[in-house]
Protein backbone atom coordinates (compact mmCIF):
# COMPACT_ATOMS: atom_id res chain seq x y z
CA UNK A 1 0.00 0.00 0.00
CA UNK A 2 1.30 3.42 -0.79
CA UNK A 3 0.37 6.29 1.19
CA UNK A 4 0.97 10.27 0.75
CA UNK A 5 1.70 12.48 3.43
CA UNK A 6 0.99 16.34 3.05
CA UNK A 7 -0.87 19.37 2.84
CA UNK A 8 -3.33 19.31 0.14
CA UNK A 9 -3.04 22.70 -1.92
CA UNK A 10 0.46 23.86 -1.03
CA UNK A 11 1.43 26.42 -3.15
CA UNK A 12 4.66 27.90 -3.85
CA UNK A 13 3.51 31.09 -3.40
CA UNK A 14 6.28 32.45 -1.66
CA UNK A 15 8.39 32.37 -4.83
CA UNK A 16 7.95 35.49 -6.55
CA UNK A 17 8.21 34.40 -9.90
CA UNK A 18 4.87 32.29 -9.75
CA UNK A 19 2.11 33.82 -12.24
CA UNK A 20 -1.24 32.38 -12.56
CA UNK A 21 -3.86 32.91 -15.32
CA UNK A 22 -7.42 32.45 -14.68
CA UNK A 23 -9.08 30.67 -17.52
CA UNK A 24 -12.03 28.65 -18.26
CA UNK A 25 -12.26 27.44 -14.77
CA UNK A 26 -8.97 27.04 -13.87
CA UNK A 27 -5.67 29.05 -12.20
CA UNK A 28 -3.03 27.97 -14.42
CA UNK A 29 0.35 28.46 -13.13
CA UNK A 30 2.49 29.61 -16.18
CA UNK A 31 5.79 28.82 -14.75
CA UNK A 32 5.56 24.64 -14.53
CA UNK A 33 2.48 23.57 -16.35
CA UNK A 34 0.34 22.90 -13.31
CA UNK A 35 -2.86 24.39 -11.49
CA UNK A 36 -2.87 26.69 -8.16
CA UNK A 37 -5.22 24.10 -6.85
CA UNK A 38 -3.09 21.15 -7.30
CA UNK A 39 -2.92 18.23 -4.14
CA UNK A 40 0.64 18.05 -2.69
CA UNK A 41 2.20 15.67 -0.68
CA UNK A 42 5.72 15.57 1.17
CA UNK A 43 7.12 12.16 1.12
CA UNK A 44 5.43 8.37 1.07
CA UNK A 45 4.88 5.69 2.96
CA UNK A 46 5.49 2.24 0.71
CA UNK A 47 3.89 -0.69 3.52
CA UNK A 48 3.50 -4.13 3.33
CA UNK A 49 0.26 -4.80 4.85
CA UNK A 50 1.56 -8.54 5.40
CA UNK A 51 4.68 -7.54 7.69
CA UNK A 52 3.51 -3.98 8.94
CA UNK A 53 7.26 -2.90 7.36
CA UNK A 54 7.15 0.87 6.27
CA UNK A 55 9.68 2.59 3.95
CA UNK A 56 9.64 5.97 3.60
CA UNK A 57 10.22 7.96 0.29
CA UNK A 58 11.07 11.41 0.05
CA UNK A 59 13.64 14.34 -2.09
CA UNK A 60 14.85 16.75 -0.82
CA UNK A 61 13.36 20.09 -1.75
CA UNK A 62 11.03 17.76 -3.94
CA UNK A 63 6.96 17.32 -3.12
CA UNK A 64 5.27 14.92 -5.10
CA UNK A 65 1.97 15.44 -6.95
CA UNK A 66 1.30 12.11 -8.36
CA UNK A 67 2.32 8.24 -7.82
CA UNK A 68 1.90 6.11 -10.89
CA UNK A 69 2.48 1.88 -10.41
CA UNK A 70 4.16 0.12 -12.87
CA UNK A 71 2.16 -2.55 -14.34
CA UNK A 72 4.40 -5.55 -12.76
CA UNK A 73 4.30 -3.42 -9.13
CA UNK A 74 8.48 -3.62 -9.35
CA UNK A 75 8.57 0.60 -9.56
CA UNK A 76 6.53 3.34 -8.67
CA UNK A 77 6.82 7.20 -11.22
CA UNK A 78 6.27 9.86 -9.48
CA UNK A 79 5.79 13.55 -11.03
CA UNK A 80 8.11 15.70 -8.63
CA UNK A 81 8.56 19.16 -8.54
CA UNK A 82 10.02 21.99 -7.16
CA UNK A 83 9.77 25.78 -7.58
CA UNK A 84 11.18 25.57 -11.09
CA UNK A 85 9.52 22.60 -13.26
CA UNK A 86 7.94 19.14 -12.65
CA UNK A 87 10.38 16.22 -13.03
CA UNK A 88 9.62 12.53 -13.10
CA UNK A 89 11.33 10.31 -10.41
CA UNK A 90 11.64 6.61 -10.42
CA UNK A 91 11.42 4.41 -7.39
CA UNK A 92 12.61 1.01 -6.95
CA UNK A 93 10.41 -1.44 -4.31
CA UNK A 94 12.83 -4.05 -4.54
CA UNK A 95 16.15 -1.49 -3.91
CA UNK A 96 14.12 0.92 -2.39
CA UNK A 97 15.94 3.61 -4.08
CA UNK A 98 14.61 6.86 -5.91
CA UNK A 99 16.37 8.66 -8.53
CA UNK A 100 15.08 11.21 -11.69
CA UNK A 101 14.17 9.15 -14.38
CA UNK A 102 14.57 12.01 -17.20
CA UNK A 103 15.58 15.61 -17.59
CA UNK A 104 12.62 16.37 -19.37
CA UNK A 105 10.34 18.59 -17.80
CA UNK A 106 6.73 17.01 -17.73
CA UNK A 107 3.54 18.44 -18.03
CA UNK A 108 0.09 18.66 -14.85
CA UNK A 109 -1.61 21.02 -16.72
CA UNK A 110 -5.59 20.38 -16.59
CA UNK A 111 -4.74 18.43 -13.69
CA UNK A 112 -4.16 15.26 -15.75
CA UNK A 113 -1.87 12.40 -15.53
CA UNK A 114 1.77 13.87 -16.18
CA UNK A 115 2.81 9.81 -17.91
CA UNK A 116 1.55 6.65 -18.66
CA UNK A 117 3.43 2.93 -18.35
CA UNK A 118 3.91 0.89 -21.13
CA UNK A 119 3.31 -3.27 -20.60
CA UNK A 120 6.74 -3.97 -20.18
CA UNK A 121 7.67 -1.56 -17.15
CA UNK A 122 10.42 -0.42 -18.52
CA UNK A 123 9.18 2.25 -21.02
CA UNK A 124 6.85 5.13 -19.80
CA UNK A 125 5.24 8.05 -22.17
CA UNK A 126 5.43 11.13 -20.84
CA UNK A 127 3.58 14.53 -21.79
CA UNK A 128 7.09 17.12 -21.94
CA UNK A 129 6.22 20.81 -21.25
CA UNK A 130 7.21 22.90 -24.19
CA UNK A 131 6.60 26.44 -23.61
CA UNK A 132 6.73 28.92 -20.84
CA UNK A 133 4.89 32.16 -20.98
CA UNK A 134 5.43 35.04 -17.82
CA UNK A 135 2.61 37.21 -19.41
CA UNK A 136 -0.12 37.89 -17.48
CA UNK A 137 -1.71 41.29 -19.06
CA UNK A 138 -4.46 39.13 -20.44
CA UNK A 139 -5.23 37.63 -16.80
CA UNK A 140 -7.81 40.75 -16.14
CA UNK A 141 -11.09 38.78 -17.42
CA UNK A 142 -14.79 39.99 -17.09
CA UNK A 143 -18.21 38.99 -16.76
CA UNK A 144 -20.23 38.05 -20.19
CA UNK A 145 -23.39 40.10 -19.57
CA UNK A 146 -27.12 38.77 -21.09
CA UNK A 147 -29.26 41.45 -23.08
CA UNK A 148 -32.78 40.77 -22.31
CA UNK A 149 -33.58 40.25 -25.75
CA UNK A 150 -31.01 37.03 -26.26
CA UNK A 151 -33.26 34.18 -24.72
CA UNK A 152 -30.85 31.44 -25.69
CA UNK A 153 -28.25 33.21 -23.35
CA UNK A 154 -28.76 31.14 -20.65
CA UNK A 155 -25.49 30.57 -18.89
CA UNK A 156 -22.49 32.81 -17.73
CA UNK A 157 -19.27 32.06 -17.10
CA UNK A 158 -16.30 34.61 -15.73
CA UNK A 159 -12.91 33.46 -17.04
CA UNK A 160 -13.58 33.05 -20.70
CA UNK A 161 -11.00 32.45 -23.61
CA UNK A 162 -13.03 36.04 -24.64
CA UNK A 163 -9.76 37.98 -26.37
CA UNK A 164 -7.64 37.10 -28.59
CA UNK A 165 -4.88 37.98 -26.36
CA UNK A 166 -6.46 35.48 -24.14
CA UNK A 167 -6.91 32.91 -26.31
CA UNK A 168 -3.19 33.35 -27.16
CA UNK A 169 -1.89 33.25 -23.68
CA UNK A 170 -3.94 30.18 -22.92
CA UNK A 171 -2.73 28.35 -25.92
CA UNK A 172 1.40 28.87 -25.45
CA UNK A 173 1.40 27.76 -21.93
CA UNK A 174 -0.71 24.65 -22.71
CA UNK A 175 1.74 23.29 -25.55
CA UNK A 176 3.15 20.06 -24.98
CA UNK A 177 4.59 17.00 -26.75
CA UNK A 178 4.33 13.65 -26.17
CA UNK A 179 7.52 11.51 -25.73
CA UNK A 180 8.65 8.07 -25.18
CA UNK A 181 11.36 7.35 -22.77
CA UNK A 182 13.21 3.96 -21.60
CA UNK A 183 16.54 3.36 -20.43
CA UNK A 184 17.45 3.07 -24.51
CA UNK A 185 15.59 6.02 -26.01
CA UNK A 186 14.10 9.12 -25.75
CA UNK A 187 11.72 9.83 -28.86
CA UNK A 188 9.24 12.37 -29.47
CA UNK A 189 6.37 11.14 -30.69
CA UNK A 190 3.56 13.79 -31.62
CA UNK A 191 3.76 17.73 -32.31
CA UNK A 192 3.37 20.75 -29.97
CA UNK A 193 -0.08 20.94 -29.07
CA UNK A 194 -2.81 21.44 -25.97
CA UNK A 195 -2.14 18.01 -25.20
CA UNK A 196 -4.67 16.66 -22.83
CA UNK A 197 -3.87 13.54 -21.93
CA UNK A 198 -2.46 9.64 -22.52
CA UNK A 199 -3.83 6.77 -23.33
CA UNK A 200 -1.83 3.39 -24.45
CA UNK A 201 -3.54 -0.04 -25.89
CA UNK A 202 -4.36 -2.82 -23.79
CA UNK A 203 -1.44 -4.45 -26.08
CA UNK A 204 1.23 -1.59 -25.68
CA UNK A 205 0.94 -0.96 -29.34
CA UNK A 206 -0.60 2.38 -29.78
CA UNK A 207 -1.16 5.66 -28.18
CA UNK A 208 -4.45 7.62 -28.01
CA UNK A 209 -3.71 11.00 -27.59
CA UNK A 210 -6.43 13.56 -26.94
CA UNK A 211 -5.99 17.37 -27.60
CA UNK A 212 -7.89 20.38 -27.33
CA UNK A 213 -8.67 22.02 -30.86
CA UNK A 214 -6.51 25.02 -31.51
CA UNK A 215 -10.09 26.86 -32.60
CA UNK A 216 -10.37 28.14 -29.09
CA UNK A 217 -14.49 28.93 -28.78
CA UNK A 218 -15.18 32.33 -26.77
CA UNK A 219 -18.21 31.43 -25.07
CA UNK A 220 -18.02 27.53 -23.13
CA UNK A 221 -16.31 26.51 -20.56
CA UNK A 222 -13.87 23.76 -20.56
CA UNK A 223 -15.51 20.88 -20.51
CA UNK A 224 -17.12 21.73 -24.03
CA UNK A 225 -14.28 23.11 -25.67
CA UNK A 226 -13.44 21.11 -28.94
CA UNK A 227 -11.21 18.06 -28.86
CA UNK A 228 -9.10 16.39 -31.29
CA UNK A 229 -8.22 12.60 -31.41
CA UNK A 230 -5.35 11.05 -32.82
CA UNK A 231 -3.99 7.35 -32.58
CA UNK A 232 -0.30 6.67 -33.23
CA UNK A 233 1.86 3.53 -33.36
CA UNK A 234 4.13 3.89 -31.05
CA UNK A 235 6.92 1.58 -32.84
CA UNK A 236 6.96 3.37 -35.88
CA UNK A 237 5.44 7.16 -34.15
CA UNK A 238 2.96 7.30 -37.51
CA UNK A 239 -0.56 8.53 -37.33
CA UNK A 240 -3.23 5.67 -37.97
CA UNK A 241 -6.23 6.92 -37.18
CA UNK A 242 -8.25 10.24 -36.42
CA UNK A 243 -11.38 9.68 -34.54
CA UNK A 244 -14.32 11.93 -35.08
CA UNK A 245 -13.19 15.07 -33.50
CA UNK A 246 -15.58 16.74 -30.94
CA UNK A 247 -16.88 20.23 -32.37
CA UNK A 248 -18.49 23.33 -30.62
CA UNK A 249 -20.54 26.11 -31.80
CA UNK A 250 -21.73 29.19 -29.79
CA UNK A 251 -25.76 28.31 -29.74
CA UNK A 252 -25.52 24.51 -29.02
CA UNK A 253 -23.51 25.18 -26.16
CA UNK A 254 -25.83 27.52 -24.76
CA UNK A 255 -28.60 25.35 -25.37
CA UNK A 256 -29.28 23.59 -21.55
CA UNK A 257 -29.54 20.19 -22.90
CA UNK A 258 -27.73 20.36 -26.48
CA UNK A 259 -24.63 18.52 -27.59
CA UNK A 260 -22.10 19.41 -29.89
CA UNK A 261 -21.77 17.45 -32.83
CA UNK A 262 -18.30 15.13 -32.54
CA UNK A 263 -16.78 12.39 -30.38
CA UNK A 264 -16.62 12.43 -26.58
CA UNK A 265 -15.55 9.37 -24.00
CA UNK A 266 -13.38 7.85 -25.90
CA UNK A 267 -11.11 5.16 -24.07
CA UNK A 268 -9.55 2.03 -24.97
CA UNK A 269 -11.80 -1.13 -24.28
CA UNK A 270 -9.92 -2.99 -21.42
CA UNK A 271 -10.76 -6.62 -22.82
CA UNK A 272 -9.72 -6.02 -26.53
CA UNK A 273 -5.71 -5.53 -27.37
CA UNK A 274 -6.81 -2.03 -29.04
CA UNK A 275 -10.11 -1.48 -29.99
CA UNK A 276 -11.60 2.12 -29.30
CA UNK A 277 -14.79 3.10 -28.04
CA UNK A 278 -16.45 6.56 -27.54
CA UNK A 279 -20.11 7.87 -27.83
CA UNK A 280 -20.98 10.37 -30.84
CA UNK A 281 -23.23 13.07 -30.72
CA UNK A 282 -25.12 13.62 -34.09
CA UNK A 283 -27.84 16.80 -35.19
CA UNK A 284 -26.84 18.69 -32.39
CA UNK A 285 -27.12 16.19 -30.14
Amino acid sequence: VLVGQGSRFKPYDAHADQVYFDAVGFQLNQNYHREKETSDYDSYTLINVESNMQWGISVSGITFLRAFWSPDSTKIMFTGRNHKANHLWQYSVKNKTISRFTALPVSARFNVNSMVWLPDSQTVILRQRLLDNHNDRANNYRPILKKATNVNATRVYRDLLDSDERRATFSQISQQQAVLVSLSETRVLTSASMLESLHVSPDGKYLLTIQLDEELNSTVKFSRLARRYEVIEIKSGKRIYKPSFKRVDAQSARRKDSAPDGARNIQWLPGMPATLSWVEAVREG
